[in-house]
């Protein structure tokens, strides 16, 4: 009497269901990482950003300031708030353009994750393959 100690072929189908399950809660598991980091960088990017507006509403709020109060003694009144609006404008731009450039290098598509699944899809073709052709 033979004794075999090869598996069905409906374990084997089974046993790779089941580790690729386990792979995709590893992928999910790494994604939901890898975008908390991306979260985490883009309110980094979102603090900027509400920096340089507040920056902004203060340097049009001093504009409107200036035309009251500021060196109307140096200076005709239009000159006085244009210099001092013009000043605030310049630096709540530069605040913006900061963040707006911080939000562009965030990456939306988790790299480690994407390749990880390549892989994953790649090894799995490569193990179906493998039985089959038993």
């Amino acid at each position: 009497m033979e004794i075999r100690n090869e598996r069905s072929f409906h374990d084997i189908l089974q046993d790779i269901f089941k580790k690729l399950e386990q792979i995709v809660r590893d992928e999910l598991r790494l994604a939901r990482t890898e975008l908390a980091a991306e979260a985490a960088r883009a309110a980094r990017a979102g603090k900027l950003l509400a920096v340089g507006a507040v920056a902004a509403f203060f340097g049009a709020w001093f504009v409107l300031l200036c035309c009251v109060y500021a060196l109307a003694v140096v200076l005709p009144m239009w000159a006085a708030s244009l210099v001092i609006g013009g000043g605030l404008a310049i630096i709540g731009g530069l605040v913006l353009m900061a963040g707006v450039a911080k939000l562009r290098r965030i990456n939306a598509a988790p790299p480690q994750t994407t390749e990880s699944i390549r892989e994953n899809v790649q090894w799995t073709k490569e193990q179906l393959h493998q039985r089959l052709a038993k």
